[in-house]
């Protein structure tokens, strides 16, 4: 086992899930609300990729921040403990610059979630969403649809 890696415990990734990240720079891709995992940036640390908060009011104040990404999408997180661990952003997918003979971006078709799971829903709607009595709790499929964001 590397230094790193004794370092970056199942302790420290979920601190980190806990207390969210604050990004140095606004990440302009990042999803907001909708269904899916929204609200979340993937993280690549020690070649594990995990979902981080980055969109709820306690980033404002958590002690974890990341550096703007440089080529590769590399950077760094800083604890305000002064430790510095650096990590890893996935880049965009290329084929969301694509569009369909209609127009339609391949992004609003399937969306990449993390670095390696491809996520598409083929029912943008459900019965149970516009009454809130009886829909999940959890669900925000109407969200991505209402926002433009799928098709």
């Amino acid at each position: 086992m590397n230094e790193l890696s004794s370092f970056i415990s199942p302790q420290f990734i979920t601190e980190l899930q806990s207390q969210g990240l604050r990004l140095e720079e606004p990440d302009k891709n990042a999803r907001r609300g909708g269904a899916g995992p929204s609200d979340l940036k993937a993280v690549t640390i020690d070649g594990r990729t995990v979902m981080i908060p980055i969109f709820k009011s306690s980033e404002n104040e958590s002690p974890f921040v990341a550096c703007t990404p440089k080529e590769h999408g590399i950077s760094y997180i800083r604890h305000s403990s002064g430790r510095v661990i650096p990590v890893s952003f996935p880049s965009q997918p290329r084929f969301y610059d694509l569009k369909t003979s209609d127009g339609i971006p391949y992004s609003h078709i399937a969306t990449l979630h993390s670095s390696d799971v491809l996520a598409t829903t083929v029912l943008q709607s459900c019965v149970r969403y516009t009454n809130r009595k009886k829909s999940c709790q959890f669900c925000a499929i109407g969200q991505s649809l209402e926002a433009g964001r799928t098709i």
